[in-house]
């Protein structure tokens, strides 16, 4: 609309109409030259509105004159413009007053009809189903148990900026009615990067996997001052499986306006309650998303929908989130809408979908427009960005955009500007209301649209000085100064004209022209601003009433520049950076950053000492790198991982707690290791996480950096497993890194295995609690822990890796009675371990295992288990455990561990080894079992040993298997034995007797040197004697052994040295006899001490030389000291100087009746004087035991057991017939108990 001046004095506007083709402009023409006369002031007005009409466009012209015959009349304001070809009547002159007074504000005249516009786009409500789906609105029950998608996909981190996000298809999979802290970071990012172009969000969504369905065209689409109503977007899409079934995801990015004319679409609120710019665009984006629905033909429960936009892409992404939740095509838990800075959208919003999240700042002013008391509001769920962040905003949006933040945190200025200058939701349509609008879209976006079409699209009406100036002025900043310029020219030319007003009443023309002459400059602008000429009082007192219009016309427009402008610009005409900064793109990532641990959400923040991270999957890279004051991080057991530098030199963490399933940088040759000089923690408390563990390897973890300060580490209930390399780093080429101030580490009782050197090191931890759980411990995990004294119980551990508790030199007990093995080096080291119980089923122990155990004192172990007992590089099992007092050997399985002479557990004891028990159930004591014989060194003995306890069911001693224990006194050698070795018991010096009666055969030196023993029973069942058997037994006293057992007499003899020996009982043997002849036996090495020799009844035959060694040479060897001989009964023969030379020989007692010597005598040979000269003992009748005396109890004990039993007592025992004679007593030929009853009256009356 254009004023041009009236033709009255009194100022009367006159009203012309036009219209442009595709821009509306106001020309400026070009000053009139004014006749006094009225009629060429007509003329002069015509012809300047035919100069505007010529000067217009050719396609204005063309369109106008196809609309308007110029000879029409033209309806202006409600009047009728005249015909330039008539001659209008002369106004009545206006009565000039006496002085003027403050004219009347002039009446808006009546807005014309606007000449055709672009037509705006037609939109209507998209069709949804008459019943609709009440699943939008529930919130879901999280099944603690259920598998997280995201561990079936990828993780990758996307954008190569400053501000990349962590993106998995899994996160789509999840129920998008709870909120995803994970979504909403990567959804920020993403309507960031739409701002910046077509090709730079499509590379992004390429980078996630996806692929675009269209070419960007919406972003090439050009906008107007009448062509706004348009967003740009970018659909994307990406088939994936899951489960066994095929999805597909569709990913939309709506990109908010940036710097163009959409602003003024943005407040184009329309006047239905849908807010008609956001609306329109909305249809456009919904209808393309359906489109590619329906043609992809996907269920909707294997569709998801991802929507996210800033500002009005976010207005545009709730609406259309809206309507998908109405739509039916895909279910509310698979949609995802996003957005940030979302201004409200409409009145019929619906508020309880759980699917749709709007992040606002409660600074930014765009968020709380149209406004809430007008009923307008937002689809799903606002999420007000929290203030306990805008600390740290405020220090990461200075780092970031470089300068300081100055957005409030409250809209309520905002909205009170807003309600001052748009009432009501009605008046928002007002001209005034609409050009105000219409200028706040010109600063933020418009700029390329002249002043002038605003006005023209606002309806709002000016005149033509003002249009002028409208039209000078290309922007509105320009407009705003001018403003302010025009009215203080006007407010001087009204002051001059009430300085002189009363001056030039009086005046005649004469004077009036002087006055003009003298105020030339002052008239001269006074007669352009009213565009009239001042030739008297009448128009010098009509100009103060035109210009007073004037100011009130220019105050009024000014008002609505200044209000705009004030509203969002500073003194320099910049955006204020108060809005900017509540709604620029950066200020929503770094507030999302910040909540949920984003890219540099935290970086560098200077104050922040805790902070308490929010569910999320993912802490991005450098999160809080630099936070120099942060001593305390709770990371949730939602986290799976945890990006580069994302805890970097936070020096003043003390306490860290994180889920042990966290994959983080632990490996970088950039040093961006997510914990990288975090040098100060003292306390981490590991959390259960997913279930999982992240398995970091040997590497730069957070313990490795804090190993200095680290002094506690808890892993909670739930965790199943340790790392390995927990809290140690090897290092090449330098010393390995251990914590070694760590003195507390607290296990779950859900723990099940503690990996590879996952504690190694760890020099000051003195105890720690073993779970009943825990079943596997891998190699070295506690290796170096030298404090401590308790690994209580490994009683459940069914594995332990090489080296676990190698060095733990303070380890006084463990359990290990789950073992199956033992490793390689387990418990070497362990110096002050004093007792180790090795499990019976254990059937291998590896190298070193219990090396340098000096402190062990009892060690039990299976006969059974095979260890390293022969090394060339000292790695014996058992090697240097010196310390040991007693061995206890188990069954274990059944079989013997045939080491040989080798480097045993015995062998490097031998000088502290005092016991050892062979527990029963063993069958057989290995050869060399506690002796070690050395090339070109000393032989090693276990002199120490006075016990060894064999059980009942061993069967077999095996060679040397005791040799040298010369401390040993007593071993109960049970009757079960059946071997015994070679030199088995050579050199038990101390060992006093030993009982070997299930023998059939003697080896060699079993007992050689056995100086202490005093007796030594043979079993009748030997048949032979090895050479020394029992050579050097110079305390043998009593020995009995078959007559037949054959033994060496003439070289290495069987009983060499056996000097000592008084009595000899021989036993029948097979019934054969040994005829050794003239030899060394066992009687020439005993001459001088034996004094008995008993022949058992049934032998048949005494042997030459049974007593007797002619030497050649020397003196001959007699037993001059034998008193006594017993001869049995069945005696047949006597050899060739059996007894010669017993010179001492006093009594023979022969087992029979006096009636039977006569034939013993007769078969006796020569050379046995001695024997025929003695004093010979017979028996009697009722002597049934054969000894020698009258019959006493003895002998009615020996009748009742053979009555009884039928065994046979005392001397007749290999010669029943002899027993029965002699207890045949009543002599009927028959023995019974009338025999008995008659030996015991005898007895008890002392008769014969």
């Amino acid at each position: 609309m254009l004023f041009l001046p009236g033709i009255s004095g009194g100022g009367t506007l006159i009203l012309i109409q036009y219209a442009v083709s595709c821009r509306y402009g106001v020309l400026k023409r070009e000053k009139t030259q004014e006749d006094r006369d009225m009629k060429k002031r007509i003329v002069s007005l015509l012809m300047a509105v035919l100069m505007l009409v010529t000067m217009l466009p050719v396609t204005a012209m063309a369109e106008e004159l196809t609309t308007t015959d110029p000879t029409e009349e033209q309806v202006v304001s409600g009047e009728t413009t005249p015909d330039p070809a008539e001659e209008p009547e002369t106004p009545e002159e206006p009565e000039q007053p006496d002085q003027p007074g403050e004219p009347e504000e002039p009446t808006q005249p009546t807005v014309p009809q606007e000449p055709e516009q672009p037509s705006e786009p037609e939109w209507e409500l998209p069709e949804f189903p008459e019943v609709l789906s009440q699943e939008a609105y529930i919130t879901p029950v999280k099944d603690a148990n259920a598998p997280d998608p995201c561990d079936s996909f990828e993780w990758k981190e996307i954008g190569d900026g400053k501000m990349p996000f962590m993106y998995n298809d899994g996160m789509l999979f999840d129920d998008a009615r709870s909120l995803s802290t994970d979504i909403a970071k990567a959804s920020i990012i993403l309507a960031d990067r739409a701002y910046a172009g077509k090709d730079e969000i499509g590379t992004m969504l390429k980078s996630m996997g996806y692929k675009c369905l269209d070419n960007g065209e919406t972003y090439d689409k050009k906008t107007n001052i009448y062509d706004n109503d348009t967003v740009a977007f970018r659909i994307a899409y990406k088939k994936v499986s899951y489960q066994g079934e095929e999805y597909i995801l569709y990913c939309v990015t709506v990109r908010g306006t940036p710097g163009s004319a959409e602003w003024y679409s943005n407040v184009n609120i329309g006047t239905t309650g849908d807010h008609k710019g956001f609306h329109i665009a909305a249809k456009t984006v919904y209808d393309r998303i359906v489109e590619e629905i329906e043609k992809d033909g996907f269920p909707d429960e294997y569709t998801k929908i991802w929507i996210t936009g800033h500002s009005r892409g976010a207005a545009v992404s709730n609406i259309v989130a809206g309507w998908l939740n109405k739509s039916a095509k895909c279910c509310p838990e698979s949609l995802f809408g996003y957005t940030y800075a979302c201004p409200e959208v409409s009145k019929n919003a619906d508020t309880s979908y759980m699917n749709i999240y709007n992040f606002n700042n409660l600074g930014d002013p765009v968020t709380a427009v149209p406004l809430e008391e007008w009923g307008y509001k937002r689809n799903g769920q606002d999420v007000d960005l929290p203030l306990d962040h805008l600390d740290n905003l405020q220090q990461r949006f200075k780092s970031y955009v470089g300068e300081e933040y100055k957005a409030t945190t409250t809209t309520d200025d905002y909205v009170t500007m807003i309600s001052s200058i748009i009432q009501s939701e009605e008046s928002a349509q007002e001209p005034k209301c609409k050009l105000f609008l219409l200028f706040l879209g010109w600063i933020l976006g418009g700029r390329n649209d002249s002043i002038n079409d605003l006005v023209a699209l606002a309806d709002y009406v000016v005149s033509g000085k003002l249009a002028e100036l409208i039209i000078d002025t290309g922007d509105i900043f320009g407009l705003r100064d001018k403003l302010s310029q025009k009215k203080k020219n006007i407010e001087k030319m009204i002051t001059f004209i009430d300085t002189y007003l009363d001056e030039v009443q009086g005046m005649n023309d004469e004077e009036f022209e002087q006055f003009c002459a003298e105020h030339r400059d002052e008239i001269a602008e006074l007669e352009k601003a009213v565009e009239d000429e001042i030739r008297d009082y009448s128009s010098f007192a009509s100009a103060r009433e035109l210009l007073i219009v004037q100011l009130l016309e220019n105050g009024k427009f000014e008002d609505i520049v200044v209000a705009a402008t004030n509203f969002l610009l500073d003194s320099d005409g910049k955006i204020l950076s108060a809005f900017r900064h509540g709604h620029q793109q950066e200020t929503y990532i770094l507030w999302i950053n910040s909540m949920y641990g984003g890219c540099s959400g935290w970086y560098g923040n200077e104050w922040v000492n805790t902070v308490e991270i929010p569910n999320t999957r993912t802490i991005s890279r450098s999160a809080f790198a630099d936070c120099s004051r942060l001593t305390n991080i709770r990371i949730p057991n939602t986290v799976k991982l945890i990006g580069e530098s994302a805890f970097s030199k936070c020096y003043a963490l003390k306490e860290v707690t994180l889920p042990i399933s966290a994959e983080y940088v632990a490996l970088s040759n950039s040093f961006t290791e997510s914990f990288l000089d975090c040098t100060g923690v003292q306390k981490i408390t590991y959390t259960a996480g997913d279930g999982s563990v992240f398995n970091h390897g040997n590497a730069n973890t957070l313990p490795r950096y804090a190993y200095r300060s680290l002094t506690t580490v808890v892993y909670e209930e739930g965790i199943t497993e340790i790392p390995e390399y927990a809290l140690y780093r090897s290092r090449q080429n330098a010393d390995d890194i251990c914590c070694s101030n760590v003195t507390s580490i607290t296990l779950p009782s859900t723990l099940k295995k503690i990996g590879t050197v996952a504690f190694r090191g760890c020099l000051r931890l003195k105890e720690i609690a073993i779970p009943e759980s825990l079943e596997s411990i891998g190699n070295s995990a506690f290796s170096g822990c030298s404090s401590m004294a308790s690994a209580t119980s490994l009683k459940n551990v069914k594995s332990i890796g090489g080296g676990a508790f190698y060095g733990c030199s303070s380890l006084k007990e463990v359990d290990i009675s789950s073992l199956t093995e033992i490793s390689d080096a387990v418990f070497s080291n362990c110096s002050s371990l004093a007792s180790i119980v090795i499990p019976n089923v254990v059937k291998t122990i590896g190298a070193s295992a219990f090396s340098k155990c000096y402190g062990l004192r009892e060690v039990t172990l299976p006969i059974s288990a095979e260890y390293v007992a022969l090394s060339n590089n000292f790695t014996e099992s058992f090697f240097d455990c010196t310390g040991v007092q007693k061995i206890t050997y188990t069954v274990g399985d059944g079989s013997v561990f045939n080491h040989g002479n080798a480097n045993t557990l015995p062998r490097y004891a031998y000088r502290s080894l005092t016991t050892v028990v062979y527990e029963e159930g063993i069958t057989e004591i290995p050869e060399y079992a506690l002796y070690r014989s050395r090339q070109n060194a000393d032989d090693i003995c276990c002199t120490s040993i006075t016990s060894i306890t064999l059980p009942g069911t061993v069967t077999k001693i095996g060679a040397v298997a005791f040799r040298g224990c010369s401390g040993l006194k007593d071993i109960v050698i049970p009757g079960s034995v059946e071997s015994i070795g070679i030199s088995a018991f050579s050199g038990c010096s101390s060992l006093k007797e030993a009982n070997i009666s299930n023998l059939t055969e003697i080896n060699n030196s079993v007992f050689f040197g056995c100086s202490s023993l005093a007796s030594i029973v043979i079993p009748n069942a030997v048949k032979k004697i090895g050479e020394s058997a029992f050579s050097n037994c110079y305390g043998l006293k009593e020995v009995t052994l078959p007559i037949s057992a054959e033994y060496a007499t003439l070289g290495g003899e069987s009983f060499l040295n056996c000097i000592g020996v008084q009595k000899i009982t021989y036993t029948v043997g097979d019934g054969s006899v040994f005829a050794h002849g003239n030899a060394n036996t066992l009687p020439r090495y005993a001459y001088r001490s034996l004094t008995t020799v008993i022949y058992e009844d049934g032998i048949t035959e005494i042997p030459e030389y049974a007593l007797y060694r002619s030497r050649q040479n020397a003196d001959d060897i007699c037993c001059t000291n034998i008193t006594s001989i017993t001869l049995p009964s069945t005696v047949k023969k006597i050899g060739t100087c059996a007894f010669n030379g017993c010179s001492g020989l006093a009594d023979v007692y022969y087992l029979d009746r006096e009636s039977q010597w006569e034939n013993v005598k007769a078969n006796t040979a020569t050379g046995n004087t001695p024997l025929l000269n003695a004093r010979i003992h017979f028996v009697q009748d009722g002597d049934i035991n054969g000894s020698f005396g009258a019959p006493d109890v003895n002998d009615v004990q020996c009748l009742y057991t053979y009555l009884a039993s039928g065994d046979i007592l005392g001397a007749y025992k290999n010669n029943a017939e002899m027993f029965t004679s002699l207890a045949d007593v009543n002599m009927d030929s028959t023995v019974d108990v009338y025999d008995l009853q008659l030996l015991y009256e005898n007895v008890c009356s002392g008769r014969t």
